[in-house]
């Protein structure tokens, strides 16, 4: 059983099951389909209309498979809703076959998935309010990796409504007009989130952030209105003075500098090395070393925080260099993160009341809302299973 977790607000079943596909061009399949049919014909002749509330998950490797899973449903008497996956990879067909199907069986109208509608004859700002209801704006942090691009989320296909996002590349290709609008909302309405580091590429120099934004067309950059850069296997030495990577993250601040919105920017610096525990034993000596090693952690974070002073105008500072209670009173790492966005900033900088906890805060409601279980008509609970 795996529940993937990356679409935590996604419908409770579209991630339940990960059995291998059916196809009705093999023995298996075939025996399957026919089981099924029996099944649903049982269901047809001891259901009533409007009481049944239905969820299938059948995965298939090909359109006529899964013509022949759903071709049996229709038969079923109205149902008061439906969801219906037909399978793990990415597939408009499936997807529109899925969707088609749950609206016969909840007896909503199907014409509008084949009509189409002259959008562009819409007003401008008509357009760009429908455009803000895509997948141009993801449902969350948009993670981007040097040399793989986009992480996309390993989505299940369903007729329920899914935030399973997916980068929607054919509204960029629609006309010219369309192109700027898109342009404009996708990067001034998501959160980038970026690793400085990519092992595999750069051998430690932290440069991923400033080869993403390098390789943008320039005029997408003035439009980025959050960024977020993460520090991960962060060691004394990578931002030396004399370093490459202290280079590079210079020249990375500098790029912002010069090139993003600065006045509409806010930009989140995040360090995720783990360094250990309250206490550091030096295993030659045995001596307690935790003293010396925070002393060395706020001096790398401080020259994090150095090249960040060319940013002058930035709207928002939020730095992230040690595990916050995000509660009301602030703890020792909390306090030394205020310091330094406060010599960035102004003394009267307060990136709290700014909202620089209210990501995580609202992170946290979610999960806790996805993970409400799922009760069946006689009070059973049916999700999770265990």
């Amino acid at each position: 059983m795996n529940t993937d977790k990356d679409c935590p607000l996604c419908h409770h079943n579209c991630k339940i099951g990960r059995d291998q596909p059916i196809s009705k061009f093999t023995v298996e399949g075939q025996a399957i389909i026919r089981e099924w049919g029996v099944l649903v014909r049982r269901l047809k002749t001891n259901i009533k209309a409007h009481q049944l509330n239905l969820s299938v998950i059948c995965d298939t490797l090909d359109y006529q498979t899964a013509e022949d899973i759903v071709g049996p449903l229709l038969e079923l008497p109205l149902l008061t809703d439906c969801a219906v996956r037909l399978g793990q990879a990415s597939s408009h067909a499936l997807q529109r076959l899925a969707e088609n199907t749950v609206l016969r069986l909840t007896g909503r109208p199907t014409h509008h998935l084949e009509n189409s509608f002259r959008f562009l004859d819409l007003p401008r700002e008509i357009q760009w309010q429908i455009l803000g209801h895509t997948d141009l704006v993801a449902p969350r942090p948009i993670e981007w990796v040097s040399g793989h691009g986009i992480v996309l989320p390993d989505c299940s296909f369903t007729s329920a409504q899914c935030t399973c996002w997916r980068l929607p590349t054919a509204l960029f290709q629609v006309s010219k007009g369309i192109h700027e609008c898109a342009t404009r909302l996708f990067f001034s309405k998501n959160k980038f989130k970026l690793p400085t580091l990519d092992w595999s590429l750069d051998g430690g120099d932290h440069s991923c952030v400033l080869r993403f934004l390098a390789a943008l067309p320039r005029h997408s950059l003035q439009h980025i209105r959050s960024l977020h850069c993460v520090f991960s296997s962060l060691e004394d030495h990578h931002l030396d003075p004399d370093s490459q990577a202290w280079a590079n993250w210079h020249a990375t601040a500098a790029f912002m500098s010069r090139h993003l919105s600065l006045p509409d920017l806010t930009l989140t610096i995040e360090d995720t090395t783990s360094r250990g525990g309250p206490s550091v034993f030096n295993l030659t000596t045995g001596i307690d070393d935790s003293a010396e090693t925070r002393r060395a952690e706020r001096k790398l974070h401080q020259r994090i925080a150095e090249p960040l002073a060319q940013l002058q105008g930035l709207r928002d500072l939020f730095l992230h260099f040690s595990v916050g209670g995000y509660g009301k009173f602030e703890t020792p790492g909390e306090q030394e993160e205020t310091v330094l966005e406060k010599r960035i900033m102004g003394e009267a900088y307060d990136s709290r009341a700014h909202g620089k906890y209210a990501e995580e805060v609202q992170r946290r409601e979610d999960i806790k809302r996805a993970e409400r279980p799922v009760f069946g008509p006689d009070g059973a609970q049916i999700w999770p299973l265990y």
